[in-house]
């Protein structure tokens, strides 16, 4: 695996390797050389200079990397199944005071099935207060329908949508999956479903599904074609049953 740095964080990395290991047999130029060299086999890649840009990469330097990745979240993985997320389940923009007849009962003004009204902590992350500005900056009665999708704004709200739910997706799952759970729903992108969506039911919903993942594992059952059955199952068991036979086709489509 290569990676690539700019000069101010080999600045940071040459500082840290100075401070932790201070050899006073090198000096000048060779001291340079040594420290590029233990730069070198840390990182195990090249430099790069600030502005050189790398056409074969493709990673999205925008990511929210405030988010605890502890056990091995792949955002790209995650990104796939919250567009899944949005396009299977939740939908585009709702606004109760625009848009009538909803059945959503005391939803608030939705999109991408974040609600302003319920979100919490959600509206008021980083990226949370940049959705819904930029939200509130384009959004009129007029273009905005039930389920109108932010037109050329769509991505850039899909992409906030995936930083405002991957933290949350991984606080919940690292206090309520057990570790050997965790690992075999990182694995399988049909349980990241099903617990990805699970975090947009809130964290009841989250910590019941996760229960009845880690007793299955408990007993030493691993098999991810058996532990789809039984998030099916406790899906059907609970309030949020309703959606159990769609997502069930989902995550039946999914490794």
């Amino acid at each position: 695996m290569k990676i690539k740095v700019t000069e101010e964080q080999l600045k940071k990395i040459v500082n840290y390797n100075i401070t932790e290991q201070n050899d006073s047999n090198i000096v000048g130029d060779s001291f340079i050389q040594a420290m590029l060299d233990r730069v070198k086999k840390r990182i195990g890649g090249k430099l790069i200079n600030k502005d050189d840009k790398d056409s074969s990469d493709t990673s999205d330097t925008s990511t929210n990397n405030s988010s605890d990745n502890s056990f091995g979240t792949i955002s790209g993985d995650f990104k796939k199944m919250t567009e899944l997320v949005i396009n299977k389940l939740e939908g585009g923009y709702f606004n109760p005071q625009w848009h009538k007849s909803s059945g959503m009962g005391d939803s608030g003004e939705t999109m991408f099935g974040i609600d302003r009204k319920h979100g919490g902590t959600l509206n008021t992350s980083n990226a949370g207060v940049e959705f819904w500005n930029l939200i509130d900056g384009n959004k009129n009665r007029r273009v905005w329908k039930r389920y109108y999708r932010g037109g050329n704004l769509e991505q850039k709200l899909i992409d906030l949508v995936v930083k405002i739910m991957e933290p949350h997706f991984n606080k919940l799952a690292d206090k309520y999956l057990s570790p050997e759970a965790k690992n075999i729903v990182m694995k399988s992108n049909a349980l990241l479903f099903h617990f990805i969506y699970a975090s947009w039911n809130g964290s009841g919903f989250f910590q019941k599904f996760a229960n009845a993942i880690n007793e299955e594992v408990e007993k030493g059952n691993t098999s991810v074609s058996e532990l789809k059955k039984v998030a099916v199952q406790s899906r059907r068991n609970s309030a949020v049953s309703g959606s159990a036979s769609k997502i069930e086709n989902i995550m039946n489509s999914l490794s």
